[in-house]
């Protein structure tokens, strides 16, 4: 959308400031976040969303990696009477298993991130 119109308000020191302090606080510029809200739209954390995709992007490298190391295990399981001196296949079974737990965790913590991003904005339109 082009944005060409341009609108000045005069505020305080101390309400600019407040301004910033949570425009910033959503990762936002000051223009984004008057507009949003006088538009009443849903006053959405871009933090909160670059770090849930961060988040999402861990967990499906986790997911990759404990595939990959499930496949390798199934491959050479015949070849090897334990994998280490120290570890069992059992063993590194039991990591991978901890690795999935570890990946539904963080998918767990995205959708989490999300529902209160959504209650914020439940919030701001009442």
């Amino acid at each position: 959308m082009n944005k060409t119109k341009r609108i000045a308000i005069r505020v305080s020191e101390s309400e600019y400031e407040a301004l910033v302090e949570k425009a910033s606080g959503y990762g936002l510029t000051i223009s984004r976040f008057l507009r949003d809200l006088s538009m009443n739209y849903p006053v959405t954390c871009i933090v909160d969303q670059k770090v849930a995709h961060d988040i999402l992007n861990v967990a499906g490298d986790l997911g990759r990696l404990g595939g990959l190391f499930k496949h390798w295990l199934v491959k050479n399981e015949d070849t090897k009477a334990s994998f280490s001196a120290k570890r069992s296949y059992e063993d590194i079974d039991k990591v991978v298993d901890q690795i999935l737990d570890l990946q539904q965790l963080l998918k767990d913590q995205v959708l989490r991130i999300f529902k209160n991003d959504s209650q914020k904005s439940d919030i701001q339109k009442a």
